[in-house]
């Protein structure tokens, strides 16, 4: 069946020429100029993050063209053709990977830019963009009229950033997005020449003697091309069922949150992360939150018995000010440690007020810039309200400080057995041996609960790779458990005057 008429032997001709041109007139230097451009192009445009520059990558990039070639060559049965178009693809797809390894290895710093993140994380809607868009490409190669859609094609459908991303990923380390990558460039790669295998077919490109002496080896072809399509989209079908199923347990733990929080709350949710079992939560606001305890038992349905949560709350007290009156000056560096050394003891006492039945908080970190003193304390108890602890300050010192309090609270939900001190003594000291790879980062805290272990870092910038610092951990353990990564940015920042009369920002 053949939706058009048959390809006139010129225009069949023309078609010839523009994608078998290179391999005819010898011509690969070209071939490959093009594609070492539009390699580093989109390595550039990923470690950017720029859409635009990603883009410029997709509009030189030569590799469409052998691509359309390939799957012509299968059609009309010229082997020594497919075998020079499989060859040029083979070697732009390793020469790619490759360069784009070597760039990211030279750049001074990469990191994991939404640019990147988007191309190694593909699914079943890849596939069919790939295949409409190869249809395209294919009919706007066979019909002259409509060549202007080709650099849209080539937009759509796009094989150098996640060619790119294969080997920017590799130079990171991480092999698990780069394996992402890999399926979205193999699946791009395989719907293009099933698409243009079909299409030229329905478009006439194939003479009707070819259709009747090579049909069994053409059905051949097109079953082959048929089964590595299938089999490249069970693993992207799997891919969207878990998307699927990400996003409903978000929805549903997000609803178990906002019940658990009670309709008339004043605290704001900033993050909720799901981890496996365990869900961390991060409140701000002036109200105490209610007990995780309550959270975990309801998410038991969703999460099974092992559900685990951890919330985090910000409290800060807020003063009157007078918007006229100058701020006063920053503390000298021995006049800074001499106030922290006053203000500790008066940290502790605070936190000792609020002591339960199941113990008191401890003081993980006590930090003091020009906005004031920021404590950051985990325990069984929410803290005691900041401003009694702003009062006692002023009391002590005669200095009015803006206080944050940012509170984790410390529970065991489920059964596991707890730590043993030897245990967080090696989990401790293989964060500190990770950390010194990184000046201006520092270890907060190392928790060890049963088989989740969670490791506090505090600095001017985030660590570009944590898989390390994991990979630590565990083997520093000794056994299998479960480690989350959490980071706090730590500087110092100006001080601004008030821009109401309650000091509220």
């Amino acid at each position: 069946m053949r939706l058009t008429r048959q390809t006139p032997p010129e225009e069949r001709m023309r078609i010839l020429e523009t994608l078998f041109r290179e391999s005819r007139d010898r011509g690969w230097h070209r071939f490959g100029a093009m594609m070492v451009l539009s390699v580093v192009i989109a390595v550039m445009g990923l470690s950017l993050n720029s859409a635009a520059v990603v883009i410029g990558a997709m509009l030189i990039a030569p590799l469409m063209t052998p691509v359309i070639g390939f799957a012509a060559a299968l059609a009309m049965g010229w082997p020594r053709r497919l075998a020079a178009s499989g060859a040029a693809i083979a070697l732009a797809t390793l020469g790619g990977i490759g360069l784009s390894w070597l760039l990211a290895r030279l750049l001074p710093s990469v990191s994991l830019t939404e640019e990147v993140l988007s191309r190694t994380a593909p699914d079943v809607r890849d596939l069919a963009v790939a295949l409409a868009a190869g249809a395209a490409g294919a009919y706007a190669t066979a019909r002259e009229n409509v060549s202007s859609a080709l650099p849209g094609v080539a937009v759509a459908v796009a094989l150098i950033p996640p060619l790119a991303a294969i080997g920017y990923t590799l130079e990171l380390g991480r092999g698990d997005l780069a394996e992402g990558a890999l399926l979205l460039y193999l699946a791009n790669l395989v719907a293009i020449v099933l698409a243009s295998m079909v299409v030229l077919l329905l478009a006439g490109f194939v003479p009707d003697r070819l259709l009747t002496t090579r049909r069994s080896k053409l059905a051949g072809s097109v079953g082959a091309v048929v089964l590595a399509t299938a089999v490249i989209s069970v693993p992207l079908t799997v891919r969207s069922l878990d998307v699927a199923e990400r996003a409903r347990l978000t929805r549903t733990v997000d609803a178990r949150v906002s019940d658990w929080l009670g309709r008339d709350t004043s605290l704001e949710v900033t993050v909720v992360d799901i981890n496996g079992s365990l869900v961390a939560v991060h409140l701000t606001g002036p109200e105490e939150p209610p007990p995780a305890r309550e959270l975990a038992a309801s998410l038991v349905p969703d999460l099974g018995e092992n559900a685990r949560v951890e919330v985090r709350w910000t409290q800060q007290s807020h003063g009157a000010g007078d918007p006229d009156e100058q701020p006063p000056p920053a503390p000298e560096e021995d006049g800074e440690e001499l106030l922290l050394a006053e203000l500790r003891p008066l940290v502790e006492q605070w936190l000792a007020a609020a002591a339960g039945e199941d113990g008191a908080d401890e003081l993980i970190a006590l930090v003091l810039d020009d906005a004031g003193v920021t404590i950051q304390v985990r325990g069984p108890v929410p803290p005691p309200p900041v401003a009694t602890l702003a009062d006692a300050i002023e009391t002590e010192t005669g200095s009015r400080l803006e206080v944050t309090a940012l509170w984790t609270e410390q529970r065991a939900y489920d059964s596991a057995a707890p730590a043993t001190p030897d245990e967080r003594l090696l989990a401790r000291q293989s964060a500190d041996a990770w950390v010194r790879l990184f000046p201006g980062l520092g270890v907060v805290a190392v928790t060890v609960e049963g088989d989740a272990v969670v490791v506090d870092l505090a600095g001017e910038q985030p660590p570009v790779d944590i898989r390390g610092l994991v990979d630590a951990v565990v083997q520093a353990i000794g056994r299998d458990v479960e480690v989350t990564v959490r980071f706090v940015e730590r500087r110092i920042l100006p001080l601004e005057p008030p821009a109401t009369e309650t000091g509220l920002p």
